[in-house]
C-alpha cells in the first residue's frame, strides 16, 4: 500500500485504513503537499502487488484518477515497491536483468 502525496509509505494500516475510506467514498479530501492542480485529487492511496499466477505487477487505485504526482520521497517509495516485485517476477521467469 502506497499513496502519491503526503503519508509516510510504511504506515501499512493508515493506508489501508485510507484506501478503504477512499472506495467507499467516505474520505475527506486531504492535500498534505497543498493542491498542486485544479483537478487535484488529493492524497490518494493505493495497493501495489504482484499476482504470481498472471506474473503482472497490479496497481489497484482506490478511485478514478487521470494523474499522479509524486514527491521525491513518494517517486523513491514507488521505484522501491517496482524494483521488488520486478526481481520476484525476474526469478519466477528467469528474466535476464536489463529486458
Amino acid at each position: 500500500m502506497a499513496n502519491h502525496h503526503g503519508h509516510d509509505p510504511l504506515n501499512r494500516q493508515a493506508l489501508t485504513d485510507l484506501f478503504e475510506r477512499q472506495v467507499l467514498g467516505i474520505a475527506p479530501k486531504t492535500f498534505s503537499d497543498g493542491k498542486i492542480a485544479d483537478d487535484d485529487e488529493g492524497d490518494t492511496a493505493f495497493y501495489m502487488g504482484m499476482d504470481p499466477e498472471s506474473k503482472k505487477i497490479i496497481l489497484r487505485f482506490a478511485k478514478p484518477l487521470t494523474w499522479i504526482g509524486l514527491d521525491y520521497q513518494s517517486a523513491c517509495a514507488f521505484r522501491s515497491g517496482l524494483d521488488k516485485h520486478i526481481e520476484q517476477l525476474e526469478k519466477m521467469e528467469s528474466i535476464p536483468d536489463g529486458k
